[in-house]
C-alpha cells in the first residue's frame, strides 16, 4: 500500500519544463525581418485585388475585412499570377534556417484566414511545411477545398488526403498548430499559397516554431520520493 500511496503523489508533483520558441514571425518589422527571418519567393502589389504582400489591410481590398490577426501587420495574398509579378500562381514566405534538437519533438503553427469563403477551386491551397535541406518540404498543415467544385472556402486537410475536411477558415485569424520530430539540427519553415484568381483572398501571421514541454520531477517531488522510500524501508527493517 505504500509503494501505491508513492506512485500517486510522485507523479502528481511532476512538473513540466515551459515550451521555449526557437522561431516566431509576425511580420512587424519588414525592414530588418526580411534579411534576418525570412525570404519572400516574389513580393509585388498591382492593385488591391492582385498582391503578395506584408499589410495592415488598408492597401488591399477584401469581400470581408480581415480581424484578429497579431499586431498591426500580416502577409496577404490574391490572384498570384497576375503579370505584373512574375506571373507564377504558387508563391512561398521561407523562413532562414533555425537550428533544433535533433529528434526533439517540436510544435510549428501560425494563424490563418481569408477574405472571400466562396471563392477558392480545386487546385487552390494553404500549406504550412518544413524543410531538413531547403530543398524537400515537407507538408504538416494544409487548408484545401473540400471538393471537385469550383467557388468553395478552405478546409483544414486532417488526413492529408488533398480534400479539406476539417476546420473552415474565415476572416478572422485562427492559429493552428502541429507537432513534427526533425531528424537533423536545422530546418526551414514555409508557407506555400496557391491563388491564381480574383477573390482568392489568403491571409497568414505570427509563424510560430515552439518547443513541446518536457514533464521533469520538481526538486520537492525528488524530496518526497526520497522520504517515502526512507519511510519504506524503515518499516519494512521494523517489521522483520
Amino acid at each position: 500500500m505504500k509503494l501505491t500511496i508513492c506512485s500517486f503523489i510522485c507523479p502528481a508533483l511532476i512538473v513540466a519544463t515551459p515550451s521555449v520558441i526557437l522561431f516566431q514571425e509576425s511580420f512587424e518589422n519588414d525592414d530588418i525581418h526580411q534579411v534576418t527571418s525570412y525570404q519572400s519567393s516574389h513580393s509585388f502589389r498591382a492593385d488591391t485585388q492582385n498582391y503578395w504582400i506584408r499589410t495592415d489591410g488598408l492597401d488591399i481590398n477584401t469581400s470581408a475585412s480581415y480581424t484578429n490577426f497579431d499586431g498591426d501587420f500580416f502577409w496577404a495574398a490574391e490572384d498570384l499570377d497576375h503579370n505584373t509579378g512574375d506571373k507564377l500562381d504558387i508563391k512561398t514566405i521561407t523562413s532562414h534556417s533555425i537550428a533544433v534538437e535533433k529528434n526533439e519533438v517540436l510544435k510549428v503553427g501560425a494563424a490563418f484566414a481569408v477574405g472571400d469563403q466562396a471563392a477558392f477551386d480545386r487546385d487552390d491551397y494553404i500549406r504550412l511545411q518544413y524543410s531538413e535541406d531547403q530543398v524537400t518540404f515537407q507538408t504538416l498543415i494544409d487548408f484545401r477545398n473540400p471538393n471537385e467544385e469550383f467557388n468553395q472556402n478552405l478546409f483544414l486537410d486532417t488526413d492529408q488526403d488533398g480534400y479539406g475536411d476539417g476546420q473552415a477558415l474565415s476572416n478572422s485569424f485562427h492559429s493552428f498548430y502541429a507537432l513534427f520530430s526533425p531528424q537533423s539540427e536545422q530546418i526551414w519553415l514555409q508557407i506555400e499559397v496557391h491563388a491564381d484568381s480574383e477573390r482568392e483572398e489568403v491571409g497568414f501571421d505570427n509563424l510560430v516554431l515552439l518547443t513541446t514541454p518536457i514533464p521533469e520531477p520538481s526538486k520537492t517531488t525528488l524530496f518526497i520520493a526520497v522520504l517515502v522510500l526512507i519511510v519504506v524501508l524503515w518499516r519494512v527493517k521494523m517489521a522483520e
